[in-house]
């Protein structure tokens, strides 16, 4: 995971909240300045007593409401009302609705983090590195200038020991800068232009990134200066832009730069991922560097070693190469692609880790609620325990009836959950990515984990009540 953050930016040195400072996604402003806060902490404990409190009132009230002589006759019977016990069971049961809703809000954000995980982007971004350019003012009235520049620096590049391939690309999926273009159907002059991520590319960038071309061909080192325009798209686009025609070969108008430029479709490539946290595709035009050469680019360098972390000798390398051709120019941003993603999948990963931290307690919580509730039970039906013990009664007739209680209870719990989290998962939508807020399996997955909890909870206390001993139960009454 990435982190904003370095131990000498953390103001205090508690290492409690350095490890939750170092966990906070790339792009919460302020995160440098986070630091213990004493009202804070005296709101959160006095929170915490008044909590205490009005969950103590209840039971105490319940106490001091019955009337002696009739608390004298249930404590001789050894039963318990039915209607003294709601509060408690309605308690664990709401606790367990709760947690199941955590429970399942923590399933679909692992589900949606296995969708995005960067293995999977739709192009090969192992052993890839991004070194980025910006060329001086002096490069902006001359196209040919900026044209030999990449070329030679590619070539450079490409000859550095360890390198076995080098692209160029304006567009760096999944990095959060691109270039938009207006696209228009050449054949819909009228038509209103429809925006699409665009990207100019060297023709050996598809290959070198492993983005197959679905249909027609690649580009070639004869789409240049002076040859006729031409463009590929992706999938997306292809079926957005002509959705009862044929991309291929069709003429489309690019608002790019001083003027509309003409370009022929001469191919058709799969759809990438292009947003680290979003799964949707959006329309991607891409078309050769050398008919349109940009002031900024971005070199692909791919090395026969891991690209993580990033070589240093390459980088001195790589800089070397770029002060040989013209020594006012630099590079700016070196990183792998690798981290890249990584970086783009930092809030869905800290979602995941509070719904999974919260969900974990929630769960536990609700557990030893329950582990707690059935031993009062067994507690409260001591007496009867013992005397049917005494006459005979099997360990499974002693527990069976705990068991079923418990689990009525929790049934009770997960069918409210099941319902609150039909609701909520709703706000969910724009968190989640290839599977369903209200995903069905999802729901039954996280409802029979909750059950085997509440049923392990429950069968322990009930299983020690077959330990006691009747005589001693019985000389006690």
């Amino acid at each position: 995971m990435l982190f904003i953050v370095t131990t000498t930016q953390i103001k205090c040195k508690n290492k409690i909240l350095y490890l939750v400072v170092r966990v906070i996604p790339l792009g919460v402003q302020h995160v440098s300045e986070i630091e213990m806060n004493t009202r804070v902490l005296i709101a959160t404990l006095g929170l915490a007593v008044v909590s205490g409190l009005g969950i103590g009132v209840l039971p105490s009230w319940q106490v001091f409401s019955k009337d002696v002589s009739t608390s004298l006759k249930d404590g001789a019977g050894g039963a318990t009302r039915a209607g003294r016990t709601w509060v408690r069971q309605a308690l664990v049961a709401a606790e367990l609705a709760l947690s199941l809703v955590l429970l399942i809000g923590a399933v679909l954000m692992l589900r949606t983090f296995a969708t995005l995980r960067p293995s999977e982007p739709g192009f090969q971004a192992d052993r890839q590195t991004v070194a980025s350019i910006s060329l001086g003012d002096d490069y902006k009235k001359d196209e040919a200038r900026r044209r030999v520049f990449a070329a030679d620096l590619v070539a450079r590049v490409a000859a550095i020991p360890g390198v076995v391939g080098v692209s160029l690309t304006t567009y760096v999926p999944m990095s959060g800068m691109v270039g938009l273009a207006a696209v228009r159907r050449a054949d819909e002059p009228d038509a209103s232009p429809r925006n699409a991520w665009s990207g100019s590319v060297t023709p050996n960038y598809f290959d070198e990134m492993g983005i197959p071309v679905l249909r027609g061909r690649a580009l070639t080192p004869g789409d240049a200066e002076g040859a006729p325009h031409v463009a590929l798209v992706n999938a997306t686009m292809a079926k957005l832009f002509w959705p009862t025609g044929d991309a291929l070969g069709a003429e489309i108008i690019t608002d790019v730069g001083e003027a509309p430029v003409r370009r022929t479709v001469v191919g058709i490539v799969r759809d990438i991922r292009s947003v680290g946290a979003d799964t949707r595709i959006r329309p991607q035009v891409y078309w050769p560097y050398a008919q349109d050469p940009q002031m900024g680019f971005n070199l692909m360098i791919r090395t026969t070693g891991p690209s993580d972390p990033p070589d240093a000798s390459l980088e001195r390398a790589a800089r070397r190469a770029v002060a040989a051709i013209d020594p006012r120019q630099v590079i700016g941003r070196y990183e792998t692609l690798g981290a890249i993603l990584d970086r783009g999948m930092a809030w869905p990963r800290f979602g995941l880790l509070l719904l999974g931290v919260f969900a974990a307690l929630a769960i536990g919580l609700a557990a030893v609620g329950l582990t707690s509730a059935i031993g009062w039970l067994v507690t409260q039906r001591t007496r009867e325990i013992g005397v049917r013990v005494a006459l005979g009664a099997s360990r499974r007739q002693v527990v069976t009836p705990l068991v079923r209680q418990g689990l009525g209870l929790a049934v009770t719990g997960v069918a409210v959950g099941l319902g609150a989290a039909a609701g909520l998962s709703q706000l969910m939508v724009s968190w989640v990515y290839g599977v369903k807020p209200l995903d069905a399996g999802t729901f039954v997955e996280c409802a029979a984990a909750t059950l085997l909890i509440a049923l392990v909870a429950t069968y322990v206390p009930a299983r020690r009540a077959t330990a006691i001993d009747p005589i001693v139960t019985l000389r006690g009454e």
